[in-house]
């Protein structure tokens, strides 16, 4: 019905007054409407005399359907912790609209560049992403910013310590000529040699010997050498570097960076994203399903600013007034509930009544007016509101919160053993291996202890704590032998574990 509306449409409008044809409509991937609005002669049924429209995607449909595959893996896959899970489709669900809404409005050559970032981002990889939605990149930005800036102070501060001391050099070098020609020098040319010029600027003849005082005496018999000046000098540069280590990564005024800074840190640290390398398979599966929708082809039509929401507004409207499960046969019935809905959007619900009233030749009721009019307030304040950052960060809450939960959950079934993976079982009874005190509890007698290799085929005697004892049956084997023996030993109280946490769970 949908499709054989457009055409109705556009075969109107183009033959009503003023020949008007529609450019471009946006809408979702209904196959339908794009094969009636192309020309006869290419199968369609728009005549030929009205140029055909060009299609472009509403953003929020393409997210659903660009995440569909991705749902439809974690619906396939089992309990393979490897495989894919529904708290992966939720995050590039996620990572799909940031991308969408915040590139669209840019060129498509960008938009292409950056088609990689949702599922590279789920993978920890974030060389495309964009830093208004993307804290890793907005925090590796920060610390390029940060680190240049310190490079820049430490040029400038270098730069002028270079300066200061060549002027000192000139001026030394200036005295000794103007003694050494006062002193009647034996070398006639009132400057001292080229090696002792340079040895002066680490002469310790200057330093002040107060009374008391050690940490100002110099031991004069040291001497440099050419190679040991030289690094002196290039330390020396960079004395003041070491002020500026502790603000290339948090500077002071940025608390909020700190915060994600540690939320980063806690997020890399339980293991939040994926690893390419360990989770190959699902990587190259998210990629293959993702590559049909990131051709040129298909980003054209996301690369625009247009919104469908006012549509949806309208809908929801309509279906209050006209629900879809009722039928109005040929009446006027449904016309005039949709000719309702269509003018109290545009018009309000205060000034389309009192037009109706009006228009019957009698007055609006003072009560029934006030009510209309609180109703409209009511609508604005709350649109205002919805177009904060506020409201919309309360409209994604809830899915931010199903996205925690999936992801809260998926990490206990793992820790617990729940999920399934090759030697998950083995991994959790692990964690409840006895240790060395449980061996040996506080208070068993000292002729009743065990060691490591208490086991029938290894050791059999009690009172004693390792093998270095002479009643270890283990004490004259190899450290070869005793690293099988542990083993064995191991592996049976890891089988006896994993039977009885089956026994549990039954």
């Amino acid at each position: 019905m949908e499709a054989a509306v457009a055409l109705e449409i556009c075969i109107d409008l183009y033959d009503g007054d003023y020949a008007i044809f529609i450019e471009k409509i946006v809408s979702d991937d209904d196959s339908t409407m794009r094969s009636h609005l192309v020309h006869e002669e290419q199968g369609g049924k728009l005549p030929l005399r009205i140029p055909p429209p060009e299609f472009l995607a509403d953003p929020s449909h393409r997210i659903k359907v660009m995440s569909g595959p991705i749902f439809s893996l974690a619906k396939s896959e089992g309990k393979n912790p490897a495989k894919c899970k529904k708290i992966d489709a939720l995050r590039i669900k996620k990572y799909i609209g940031c991308y969408i809404y915040q590139n669209r409005g840019q060129s498509i050559e960008v938009m292409m560049a950056k088609a990689k970032a949702p599922v590279e981002h789920l993978f920890n990889s974030h060389k495309w992403c964009d830093p208004e939605w993307c804290w890793a990149k907005q925090l590796d930005n920060k610390r390029l910013e940060l680190t240049m800036s310190n490079m820049k102070e430490v040029a400038a501060n270098n730069s002028d310590m270079e300066m200061s001391n060549s002027d000192s050099g000139s001026n030394s070098g200036s005295d000794n000529g103007s003694n050494s020609g006062s002193g009647g020098s034996n070398s006639g040319s009132g400057t001292e040699p080229e090696t002792e010029s340079d040895d002066s600027a680490y002469n310790t003849s200057d330093c002040n010997e107060d009374e008391g005082s050690d940490t100002d005496k110099v031991d004069e018999d040291i001497e440099l050498d050419e190679e040991e000046i030289k690094e002196c000098k290039f330390l020396q540069k960079y004395d003041r570097t070491y002020i500026c280590d502790e603000t290339i990564f948090t500077a002071d005024n940025l608390e909020a960076m700190k915060a994600r800074e540690i939320a980063m840190y806690k997020k890399n640290k339980r293991c939040y994203y994926r690893c390419k390398e360990k989770h190959a398979d699902l990587y190259k599966e998210i990629t293959l399903a993702m590559s049909q929708f990131i051709t040129r082809a298909m980003l054209l039509q996301l690369n625009h600013t247009y919104s469908t929401q006012k549509n949806e507004a309208m809908n929801h409207s309509v279906s209050s007034t006209a629900p879809k499960s009722k039928h109005y046969s040929t009446t006027d019935s449904l016309l005039t509930r949709v000719g309702i809905a269509g003018a109290c959007q545009i018009l309000g619900h205060a000034s389309f009544w009192t037009k109706v009233c009006s228009a019957f030749d009698f007055d609006i009721d003072s009560g029934l007016l006030s009510l209309l009019q609180q109703r409209d307030a009511h609508k604005r304040r709350k649109n205002a509101r919805a177009a904060t950052p506020k409201g919309k960060r309360k409209r994604r809450s809830r899915k931010h919160v199903k996205i925690n939960k999936e992801h809260k959950d998926f990490m206990e079934g793992h820790n617990a053993g729940l999920a399934y993976e090759s030697g998950i079982a083995v991994a959790a009874a692990r964690k409840n291996l006895p240790t060395a005190a449980a061996r040996n509890p506080t208070g068993t007698p000292k002729d009743q202890w065990k060691c490591p290799y208490y086991h029938p085929l290894y050791c059999t005697q009690l009172g004693h704590n390792d093998c270095r004892s002479p009643l270890c049956g283990m004490k004259p084997r190899s450290k070869e032998e005793r690293e099988v023996a542990k083993k064995v030993i191991l592996q049976e109280v890891l089988d006896a574990e994993v039977i009885r946490q089956a026994a549990n769970s039954e």
